[in-house]
């Protein structure tokens, strides 16, 4: 680093940029610029790592999770029994987990398993959630993305609230 200062120092001085400061003084500036240019790189790139550490640990965490509710609900879905499972969710992520899980498992069925999977929607209150983000959010994008999982979810609750989505102003929603 002191010698990239002492060429930045030298080019500025040559160059005539700064004629009349001090060399000392446009030295200090040009060591503090550069070091801090090396914090800020060095701030990011540690960011990035703590980002990506984040991430990984969240997928494992969910990997974990969605393994604790498949077993419910393959069970549900392949037993003659109409009532549903009891899913627990305990810990703070557990409803964007099962939400994902439920709308990755409603694409790959149909008849009676999907129906299955729509009522799982309305009792855990997914249909709903999804239904007052469409209604309520003021973020056209949030709005896209209701209307695309309440119609994923099929749900009988959440087809008032599509119809509605046909009048919203952005055509990203409709």
């Amino acid at each position: 680093p002191l010698a990239l200062d002492r060429v930045a120092l030298a080019v500025g001085l040559r160059g005539g940029l700064l004629p009349h400061m001090d060399s000392e003084i446009l030295y200090s500036a040009s060591l503090l610029s550069i070091r801090l240019l090396a914090g800020l790189a060095l701030f990011s790139g540690l960011t990035l790592l703590a980002v990506k550490r984040v991430r990984e640990l969240f997928a494992r965490y969910a990997s974990r999770r969605e393994t604790y509710f498949l077993g419910p609900i393959v069970q549900h879905l392949m037993s003659d029994d109409p009532t549903p499972p009891v899913l627990k969710r305990r810990r703070l992520l557990d409803g964007a987990i099962l939400e994902r899980l439920l709308l990755a498992m409603s694409a790959n069925v149909s008849g009676r398993d999907l129906e299955r999977l729509q009522y799982l929607f309305q009792t855990e209150g997914f249909a709903f959630e999804e239904a007052a983000r469409l209604n309520s959010s003021r973020r056209w994008w949030l709005r896209a993305k209701a209307a695309q999982r309440l119609g994923q979810m099929r749900a009988a609750s959440g087809k008032y609230a599509l119809v509605e989505a046909l009048n919203d102003k952005e055509i990203e929603v409709r």
